[in-house]
């Protein structure tokens, strides 16, 4: 319905609407804020005078809706309400203004509350006709109106004349001042809205105008504050909601945690250092309170409780403002940006390309070679800017603000406004360095992983034994290398320079006392599902660090394998099956140090049976420094000392019961080491039927308490399944006959049904997860100084009178005593701060490895490095090397064991697997190898390794490294299927074998290189062979040449012989006894009866020798070979073979030390 119009037809009064409008606002007005009705007639007659002119008027016409209103506001004022608490009751006779409007609104459904609608309403209250018989007061202070019923015979227009007098008080100046520097002191506008809707509240508008502050916007400004109130209440609702719920999921987290830290507390007891489990302790205690008080906080019961609620409450509803901006003015696009994402792009690109703007001029010139700083960003900005024609600007901050910032959470980041495309920060160590392999070798390694912990195979996961091994960069006491940063961790150092500790400033290290840590990590993983794939997660593995002093310990695979049985011995729950085995009698009962025990006597005793062979102690003779005889003089000693403080430590062992000392007692180790002691007293006797019998007696008696062990369900089994992943290291490598040997005799002597060997691809060690604990070494070695390793002077102790009287020996002996006791007490300090240092939530049980050659468990090495028949050991040297022919496959960059392979490989099972079955619950042939996904192309990816199978497509076993794409481009670049002038052949390989094109291209390009630089040396070796042949006796200068061993060193064998032919003498010996010979006999035809010197090792060539490996005619120095000086034939034949001699693995004759032989013909 249309609004209320005084222009309509029925409005009987003189003159036009706009006349009579006019008239009432101007004759109504008493004051500023006083408005009084022009309606004449008395309270009581007003309703009788609306309605004779409701009688008079059309029902349809909007003045009737009018009338009615204005009917229902009269009925209002005059209504009766309550007074106090009695019954009495008086005439309302006033109401708010906005109150009487929605009652007069009501009778018109679709009138609106606009301020002209408004202002119709009052201009019908002051009509003279049909008006109401009212005044209008409007509050000075707040602007607040109220319709009031004017008495018959009572003005009350005075009153209200001097109360708004009252209320519209001037200020004064002081106050204005005040009033404003109050305004301007606050930060933020929401406060400013605020203050001055408490001053219109309490101030006219007269008022707020005398202060300087306009009354509009205030009183505009107060329903926006309802409006925030009104959400600030909605966010306090809202707020303690969320609080409810973040305190429950911290009760579940708590609850979580402290689940865990118990559950670990249990598995860690005896695993990790008393402290460590102490503080575990204290943290669970700790747990216990914080949930006890999460609970009571939840609740909010008692006084101290509920302010802490609140208070949480508080904080969460003002940030949730914050985050609404309920108090901020809205967002707009504010300012325009000065830089755009052209620029950004553009600085971003000069950083990664180096180059930068010329400072001074401004052109198109880019000058590169030179790294992008800091300062050039503003030239960049600005050059990229005069290209697109657009004002330069004059801040460097303004573009240093496009970088990513140091810190997000900073205050500092709340300016930085751009995307990020560069930032300041710290070098990468190093770019991509993957190669053609490194795809291959990651998925071989998860493929490992995948079959030993996926759920697909779970009954075989207690069986399984998974570590990565790796050696730390060594360490330089002394240095700040390795002591001068952590990458972890922060150090903590007094203030006070002279109080902190230093760093040398200068480096001199000592070979003597440099230290490395080796790191065993026994890997400990489930599979877990993360949207419906499986995934293989880390759940507490264990770091077992041992630190070697370099210069008495190498990295060899002997070194690693002692590591390894040593920790068999000392932390034999790592090893051992965790699952009850019913074949077992008491498994459960017995003690850690009960285990320990039996561990050790297990292996000696194994290993001296397993190496007991026939044939390597018939070789024994008692000839003086016989090296066959020591050799198991030595293997007996080793066994005798490991029983006698085996049999020391179980009876002062105080962690073992008397009841498992008396099971150890009933072995009766004392007639074990009777028997050790008479075949000691045998060694020296001349009867070898006699040795080798007693011998077998040693061994029976060895089985025979191997026998009682395992009666007695000793030493838990280990587990058969082992996996250890590596890198291609010179200690760890598969292509180290060291470390295949140690493995297989480690298979042996702990029945393993499967062991494999993994090696990460070159350059992709860092993926490798024992760097991970070698990264919490790093940080567990700085503490601000370095390791000093003069803890001993080189006389301390010693008087100058004992100085006085020593050898020049005697001092060298002393001084090689102090280095060394130097080295140990420094490995003994970085043991001490390796061990209980955090690592990946576990902590470090750090070690020092054995020095002396009785505490180390395999003491043979220098007979397996040498290989050849005649060293002592042979025999059992060849039946391992046996072992792991039939057992064992090797890969470039893995090998892999699977008891009774033996059967396919030799067409019938071994002696040893004939009496060892498989101990897991699953036996398998193997894991396969990565093979491709072709159904995924062009991406690269390998199967699953349970969609992988063992044989090839045409039902054969797979080839060893099949799918390799090094050893496959190598055997393709050879037979010249892959070449770089086809690029095709690269394209089909890349996609067969899914490898890059870019690493294809790199190792090709890498062989042949290789190929070119091995023609250009054949070629010259070719020349230089030629130009030795034709070379006579008569063109070397022998005088001059042997005069020296250096000058004879560098001849060849076939030079040599030139002149022993030449002068009928013997050609027997090697080749330093062949140049011993000629240097004498040169000697003699100068009369001259010297002997010369030896200047040359006894046993090799030199370093310098100049006799390439690549020349077939270059000597073995492993072997002594007598040649004979044929024209026609190059061919090495034996000459008078002596007595004794024997033939080598290779085939070539072996004949005794020829340096005592006739040096003369």
């Amino acid at each position: 319905m249309k609004p209320f119009n005084c222009n309509s037809k029925e409005f009987p009064f003189a003159g036009g609407h706009n006349d009579v409008r006019k008239a009432a606002r101007s004759e109504s007005i008493i004051s500023h804020s006083i408005r009084q009705s022009l309606q004449s007639c008395k309270v009581e007659e007003n309703a009788q005078v609306i309605a004779e002119k409701l009688a008079r008027i059309n029902k349809n016409s909007s003045l009737y809706k009018t009338l009615l209103g204005l009917n229902g506001v009269l009925q209002h004022l005059t209504s009766l309400v309550p007074i106090g608490n009695n019954d009495r009751q008086l005439m309302r006779s006033s109401m708010p203004f906005d109150e009487a409007y929605e009652v007069f609104n009501s009778f018109f459904p679709y009138k609106g509350f606009t301020n002209q609608e408004k202002q119709q309403f009052r201009d019908a209250l002051l009509h003279p006709e049909y008006g109401l018989r009212v005044s209008i007061f409007t509050n000075p202070v707040g602007g607040s109106s109220e319709i009031i019923l004017r008495p018959n015979s009572i003005d009350i227009e005075p009153f209200l004349i001097g109360l708004t007098e009252r209320l519209s008080s001037k200020p004064q100046e002081e106050d204005i001042q005040l009033v404003h520097g109050i305004l301007n002191s606050f930060d933020t506008e929401w406060d400013r809205k605020c203050a001055t809707a408490l001053l219109g509240m309490s101030r006219s508008w007269n008022d707020l105008i005398a202060l300087g502050i306009d009354p509009r916007p205030v009183s505009e400004s107060a329903e926006q504050i309802k409006s925030v109130l009104s959400e600030l209440e909605n966010t306090k609702t809202a707020a303690s909601d969320m609080i409810n719920l973040r305190l429950k999921e911290k009760e579940s987290k708590i609850q979580l945690q402290l689940q865990q830290k118990r559950d670990r507390r249990i598995s860690q007891n005896g695993v990790w250092p008393v402290d460590k489990l102490d503080d575990l302790q204290k943290e669970i205690e700790a747990l216990d309170k914080r949930l006890q008080e999460v609970r009571q906080v939840i609740a909010h019961q008692d006084e101290p409780e509920i302010r802490k609620f609140n208070q949480m409450v508080k904080r969460l509803a003002s940030q949730l403002s914050e985050e609404n901006r309920l108090k901020r003015r809205s967002l707009s696009s504010g300012r325009p940006r000065l830089l755009n994402e052209e620029v950004e792009d553009f600085i971003a690109q000069c950083i990664e390309q180096k180059a930068a703007s010329h400072g001074r001029r401004h052109d198109t010139v880019l000058y590169t070679g030179r790294r992008v700083k800091v300062k050039d960003l503003l030239h960049l900005a600005n050059h990229k800017l005069e290209e697109q024609g657009k004002p330069l600007i004059r801040s460097a901050v303004t573009v240093s603000n496009l970088s990513r910032p140091r810190n997000k959470r900073s205050r500092q980041a709340k300016l930085h406004t751009g995307r990020g495309l560069f930032c300041t920060k710290k070098p990468y160590k190093s770019e991509d360095a993957s190669n053609e392999n490194t795809h291959h070798q990651r998925a071989h390694v998860l493929n490992v992983k995948r079959f030993f912990c996926s759920d697909r195979n779970k009954e075989i996961q207690p069986f399984t034994f998974i570590r990565s091994i790796d050696d730390k960069a060594y360490l330089r006491p002394g240095t700040s290398e390795g002591f001068c940063s952590a990458r972890n961790t922060r150090i903590l150092a007094p203030s006070a320079v002279a109080r902190a500790r230093k760093l040398p400033k200068y480096d001199w290290p000592q070979k003597m006392f440099y230290q490395t840590p080796s790191t065993h990590r026994i890997l400990k993983n489930e599979a877990v599902n993360i949207d419906g794939v499986e995934r293989i997660k880390s759940v507490g593995d264990r770091h077992i660090v041992y630190v070697r002093p370099k210069a008495y310990v190498d990295s060899s695979g002997t070194t690693w394998a002692n590591e390894t049985v040593q920790m068999r011995h000392d932390i034999p729950e790592e090893f051992e099956i965790r699952i009850p085995d019913s074949t077992i009698v008491n498994r459960s009962q017995y003690s850690k140090g009960m285990r320990k025990v039996s561990s050790r006597l297990h292996d000696n005793l194994y290993l001296f049976t397993d190496m007991s062979e026939k044939d390597d102690v018939q070789k024994v003779s008692w000839a003086h420094n016989c090296p066959y005889r020591s050799y198991e003089h030595l293997r007996l000693v080793k066994v005798k000392n490991a029983v006698h403080e085996i049999h020391n430590t179980f009876n002062n062992d105080e962690t073992i019961s008397t009841a498992e000392k008396e099971s150890l007692q009933a072995l009766n180790l004392n007639n074990l080491l009777d028997k050790f002691s008479d075949l000691e007293k045998r060694l020296s006797d001349k009867n070898v039927t006699a040795l080798w019998s007693g011998h077998q007696e040693c061994t029976a008696l060895c089985n025979g308490v191997l026998q009682q062990l395992h009666d007695l369900g000793l030493p838990y089994d280990v587990k058969p399944i082992w996996a250890d992943l590596t890198d291609a290291g010179p200690g760890v490598g598969i292509s180290n006959f060291e470390v295949r040997f140690r493995d297989a005799e480690m298979a042996r002597m702990w029945n393993s049904d499967y062991r494999i060997r993994v090696h990460r691809s070159q350059n992709d060690s860092h993926m490798n997860e024992a760097e991970r604990t070698n990264s919490a070494i790093g940080d567990a070695l700085v503490d601000g100084g370095t390791i000093e390793w003069e803890r001993h002077r080189l006389f301390d102790g010693v008087t100058d009178d004992q100085i006085s009287q020593l050898t020049l020996n005697e001092f060298e002996e002393h001084q090689r005593q102090i280095i060394r006791k130097n080295a140990l007490e420094v490995t003994d300090d970085v043991v001490n701060r390796l061990d209980g240092a955090p690592a990946l939530g576990e902590f470090i049980s750090a070690y020092r490895t054995p020095i002396d050659e009785n505490e180390q468990f395999f003491f043979n090495k220098n007979s397996i490095t040498e290989q050849t028949s005649s060293v002592p050991g042979a025999a059992y040297i060849d039946k391992i090397c046996d072992f792991f022919n039939k057992h064992y496959i090797r890969g470039e960059l893995y090998m892999e064991f699977v008891k009774q392979r033996c059967k396919t490989t030799a067409g019938r099972l071994c002696s040893y697997c004939s009496k060892h079955d498989w101990r897991s619950p699953k036996s398998f042939d193997g894991i396969p190898s990565p093979y491709p996904d072709y159904e995924k192309l062009p991406k690269y990816h390998y199967k699953d390794v349970f969609d992988t199978s063992l044989l090839s497509e045409d039902n054969t076993v797979r080839e060893i490294d099949d799918f390799l794409p090094r050893a496959r481009l190598k055997k393709n670049f050879h037979n010249g299927s892959v070449s770089l002038e086809k690029p095709e052949t690269i394209e089909r390989f890349c996609n067969e074998y899914i490898v890059e094109e870019e690493h294809v291209r790199g190792y090709l390009n890498h062989l042949l290189t290789l190929q070119r630089t091995s023609a250009v040396r054949q070629n010259q070796r070719t020349k230089d062979k030629n130009t030795r042949k034709t070379k006579g006796y008569e063109q070397y200068d022998w005088k001059t040449i042997a005069s020296t061993f250096e000058n004879m060193n560098k001849l060849y064998v076939e030079e040599l012989n030139k002149y022993l032919v030449h002068h009928n003498l013997s050609l027997l010996g090697k080749k330093n006894d062949k140049i011993r010979r000629i240097m004498a006999h040169v000697a003699l035809k100068r009369n001259d009866a010297e002997w010369p010197e030896n200047e040359g090792e006894e046993d090799g060539n030199s370093a310098d020798e100049s006799v390439d490996e690549c020349d077939s005619e270059s000597d073995d120095d492993d072997e002594v070979v007598a040649f004979v000086d044929e024209s026609d034939s190059e061919t090495e034949v034996p000459v008078n073979t002596p007595a004794g001699s024997t033939r080598t693995r290779a085939g070539r004759l072996s004949i005794p030390n020829s340096r005592y032989l006739n040096w003369l013909a």
